[in-house]
């Protein structure tokens, strides 16, 4: 029994066989037994605190032996810490400051905790666990640390906020809070990982690059139940997410190559789902997406990959997908946007958005929406096929399918795109013109950049094939080469070349042969050889 009006401290190794007292009885006053003693017996702690209640701190290493310490308050921070092999076994210790506890074994729990500040637990044995099961009020950060392969981690909180530390748990995760659960620390599970709160409108917030390897489930109440996880450089593995199981948005992040083997239904109303691939990876989607009415936005570094199996449908939400999100034109190295044969992405009266870097090939994309982004595909390199024949690829009744491509193809002649729209608009197709000599390839204004002999080659051809009589004009200055050309009578201003109802200059007359100028002074951008 040791009694002092200041500060109690050891140097050596204190060893008692019964039970041991330790009073300050001066205000904020500390007590710091530090050495690794040896106290068998109960243990009791009394401290005094003065009325701007700074508190007064308790530290006890107890060496190997087990800590038996009775409920009791500190108003300062309490640290405890034995490397006994028998289980810890934590009683209803109220700690208006910081709890630590540091054991050899289990860690378990008869009596509620009260925490101000921050708790840290961990067991140093290997494949021992953490059990904080009662009703417990901790309100500073939760950290929590295992060893081995099996070591687990058990905490509910209670009604309590649940601010999550840095946890390493060489085992399964376990949290449940009546309140919000956030992080401020990493945490590392080498197992499975379950969170959940069990009142209303309450969110799961775990944003701090986190490594939970195992699989990870959520559970929420309520519309205002959203569930954000950034899993760091850490690939998520989803069980199965059933309508109801996450009543709000779920929002996934990672900077690993990301599978979505397992469906996820949100049947909240109006809530979101959130999918990014980071750090150049690709997202595989192999079983369905569902949204009540929310959003589904996905999107990847590199490429996105939808098997047959993996179907997005949303009840009126906006579905949005993006290959190679970092919006850079990457020629070989952007992401490619695949839907297999068979896949399905259905908006109801949402819009559908599919942009990527290289190709897209589509599988069915369908939407009622009726406004002039019904449905809208833009890839920057790439074509845009046809995955396949199963169904139409696009069909938006109502509504406008708006198509651009940095120079891609929209289908093929053996493979065509199948659609239903109100109307259609595509820009930026390949600037070509087929004639007999072969190809005229150019830029997205001018066709006809192809070598002197060949473009005179076809300026003689046309000479040669048009009817007198036949020229059609457009407008007021412009004639089409497809409806032949008048040599005699060719009309004002330059003959141009229609090409998916876009006008490009062919050739530019400089002067050449006396005998086809009749002709060629009817062309533009007409290059001929010095001599």
């Amino acid at each position: 029994s040791v009694t002092s009006g200041a500060a109690i401290t050891d140097s050596g190794v204190i060893t008692v066989g019964g039970a041991a007292t330790f009073v300050t009885d001066v205000d904020d006053i500390d007590i710091t037994l530090d050495q690794s003693n040896a106290i068998t017996g109960a243990l009791t702690f009394t401290t005094q605190t003065s009325a701007s209640n700074n508190g007064a701190d308790i530290t006890l290493n107890n060496g190997s032996t087990a800590i038996s310490l009775a409920a009791f308050t500190t108003e300062g921070n309490l640290t405890l810490t034995t490397t006994n092999t028998a289980a810890f076994d934590v009683k209803a210790h109220t700690v208006n400051g910081d709890l630590a506890i540091s054991t050899g074994r289990d860690i378990t729990q008869t009596g509620n905790l009260t925490v101000t500040g921050a708790s840290s637990f961990t067991s140093s044995g290997t494949d021992n666990d953490i059990t904080l099961g009662g009703t417990n009020v901790l309100t500073g950060a939760i950290s929590a640390t295992t060893v081995g392969t099996t070591g687990n981690v058990t905490i509910d909180n209670g009604t309590t906020a649940t601010n999550l530390g840095t946890l390493t748990v060489n085992g399964d995760l376990t949290v449940t809070a009546g309140d919000s659960i956030t992080d401020s620390g990493v945490i590392t599970v080498s197992g499975q990982a379950s969170f959940t709160t069990d009142t209303t409108d309450k969110l799961i917030t775990l944003n701090g690059q986190n490594a939970i390897s195992g699989q990870v489930t959520f559970s929420t109440i309520g519309t205002g139940g959203d569930v954000t996880l950034d899993n760091g450089t850490t690939a998520i593995s989803l069980g199965t997410i059933t309508s109801g199981t996450i009543g709000g948005d779920l929002t996934l992040l990672t900077d690993a190559a990301q599978t979505i083997s397992n469906a996820i239904t949100l049947g909240g109303s109006g809530a979101d789902l959130s999918i990014t691939v980071d750090n150049a990876n690709s997202l595989t989607v192999q079983a369905a997406l569902t949204t009540n009415a929310g959003d589904i936005t996905l999107s990847a570094d590199d490429d996105v990959i939808f098997t047959a199996a993996g179907d997005i449908s949303s009840n009126n939400g906006n579905i949005s997908v993006t290959a190679d999100e970092d919006a850079t034109a990457d020629p070989g190295s952007g992401g490619a946007l695949t839907m297999a044969d068979g896949t399905v992405f259905s908006a109801a009266s949402g819009t559908i958005t599919g942009i990527s870097d290289e190709d897209l090939t589509l599988g069915q994309m369908t939407t009622t929406n009726a406004t002039s982004a019904a449905i809208t595909l833009n890839t920057k390199n790439g074509n845009i096929l046809d995955g396949g024949d199963t169904n139409e690829d696009l069909t938006a009744v109502n509504g406008t399918i708006a198509v651009t491509t940095g120079g891609g193809t929209f289908g093929t002649a053996a493979d065509a795109i199948e659609k239903t729209s109100a109307a259609f608009s595509i820009s930026g197709l390949p600037t070509e013109l087929t004639v007999a000599e072969g190809i005229l390839q150019g830029t997205t204004e001018t066709v006809g950049e192809a070598s002197v002999d060949q473009t005179i080659n076809i300026v003689e051809n046309l000479i040669t094939t048009v009817e007198q009589g036949n020229q059609i004009l457009i407008g007021s200055s412009d004639s089409t080469v497809s409806l032949g050309v008048n040599p005699i009578q060719p009309g004002p201003g330059p003959i141009v070349v229609d090409i998916y109802s876009e006008k490009y200059s062919l050739v530019n007359v400089e002067g050449t042969d006396p005998q086809i100028t009749s002709v060629m002074d009817q062309f533009n951008n007409f290059w001929v050889d010095e001599e």
